[in-house]
């Protein structure tokens, strides 16, 4: 689960502006026929979905449970 609402809200809001800036600028590529329009508008589609994904990774401790049934926390270097 995630840690609060907050973060889900946060996520959510940037899949959507990402995918909105992202679909105005192919929407201005298809009308205008420049290609770094184009170019400009695939990396915000890119970032705007490595950036959320990014988000979601929360740094902290975590337990595990192993196959054999032993609990053991394990802590980020």
């Amino acid at each position: 689960m995630p840690v609060s609402f907050k973060i889900i809200l946060l996520v959510t809001f940037m899949y959507l502006f990402g995918g909105a800036l992202g679909g105005l600028g192919i929407a201005a590529f298809i009308q205008k026929g420049n290609w770094l329009i184009l170019l400009f508008s695939v990396c915000i589609v890119l970032v705007g979905t490595v950036l959320p994904s990014m988000a979601t990774v929360v740094a902290g401790k975590t337990r595990v449970l192993f196959l054999g049934g032993k609990r053991q926390a394990v802590y980020p270097e």
